[in-house]
């Protein structure tokens, strides 16, 4: 059975330009209680206004849809072929192909390995057996995490101050501590954040 009122707009619209078409045929025998011509015609108006938006929207989402596949494939192109050249250049498992945004072949990067590529960008190189570019990423570290404790808690964060050095207790009250500067053990250091 044939549904009586459409839900589809394409087929509603046309619906309503036939009723549009019934209430100017029926004139003064139309009752003043049901739906004007004009409050017909204009929702009728405004429904085909609003298919043909949709339309040209759907063709358009769709021709750029089309074109960020298209783009798409071309830089996936590239990439194989630099993935080919940095093979040549550096081996397939040549940490080097991190410069090129590639992972090297073989095992994936720890986690750690990317926060020091992030990190180290103005910073020492990265070397496992330089102790001072370990002290460079424990410092690193630990400011990030206090910058985005900081963030969270909407507030510097207030540290306890130094110990006097002369008398190896707690310092003299006149001090207030620096909010700019932390304390890792024995070390003090300013706050890059």
């Amino acid at each position: 059975m044939a549904q009586r009122i459409k839900t589809k707009p394409e087929e509603l619209r046309d619906q309503i330009t036939t009723a549009v078409a019934g209430i100017n045929g029926a004139g003064a025998s139309w009752p003043s209680t049901a739906p004007t011509k004009t409050a017909v015609q204009t929702a009728g108006t405004d429904l085909a206004a609003a298919i043909t938006a949709a339309d040209a929207a759907e063709a358009a989402w769709k021709l750029a849809n089309q074109t960020r596949k298209t783009k798409a494939d071309i830089c996936y192109g590239l990439m194989q072929r630099i993935d080919q050249v940095t093979d040549g250049l550096y081996g397939p498992s040549g940490a080097e192909k991190n410069n090129y945004g590639l992972t090297p072949k073989g095992a994936p990067i720890p986690a750690l390995h990317k926060l020091v590529q992030i990190v180290t960008q103005d910073g020492l190189a990265p070397s496992d057996g330089n102790p001072q570019f370990h002290h460079q990423m424990v410092y690193a570290v630990a400011m990030r995490t206090i910058h985005n404790f900081e963030r969270a808690l909407g507030r510097r964060i207030h540290w306890k101050p130094r110990p006097d050095a002369r008398t190896g207790g707690d310092p003299p009250r006149k001090r207030l501590p620096s909010v700019d500067e932390v304390r890792f053990g024995g070390l003090s250091v300013a706050a890059v954040c």
